[in-house]
């Protein structure tokens, strides 16, 4: 019962704590985070914040697309994510940069400029070369109630 309350309290906190430095100004309460996860408040597990860097040839890039993948998944991938101008990304679960699930991950990506309606479209920059993930050897390892910063991606 001691773990469970400590998963729940670093839950809640991590996403306090996220949602402060995203720009929220109201704290959030469990029920509400359920609420918007479209959950119940039972079923939330805790979650992990990860974010880092995505660089291309040693230059931050932006709208490089993350995708993870669990052996469990097999080829649909159990979250994505987006680098932002800067190359920076976060991961999110419920709540915006709330974190990931811990475990381990496969990671493929894709670079993608042009972009229509919220939609991937064009060509992959990359030619595909990243898009598999048993084909390359990026990894994330996300440890239960350590928050990992500065994850970052050479491609």
């Amino acid at each position: 019962m001691m773990m469970f309350l400590r998963k729940d309290i670093l839950l809640l906190l991590s996403a306090m704590l996220l949602l402060a430095g995203c720009g929220y100004d109201k704290e959030i309460s469990k029920e509400e985070i359920a609420k918007q996860a479209g959950v119940e408040v039972d079923d939330l597990k805790e979650t992990v914040p990860v974010t880092g860097t995505v660089t291309v040839d040693g230059t931050p890039t932006g709208n490089v697309y993350m995708y993870a993948y669990t052996e469990a998944s097999g080829v649909k991938p159990v979250a994505q994510t987006k680098t932002k101008a800067d190359g920076t990304y976060c991961w999110t679960k419920y709540l915006p940069c709330d974190g990931m699930l811990p475990g381990e991950y496969r990671l493929a990506f894709k670079h993608i400029v042009e972009e229509g309606k919220g939609k991937e479209e064009g060509p992959d920059l990359f030619e595909g070369k990243y898009r598999n993930p048993n084909k390359n050897d990026f990894k994330l390892s996300v440890q239960s109630g350590s928050p990992q910063v500065d994850v970052n991606y050479e491609l």
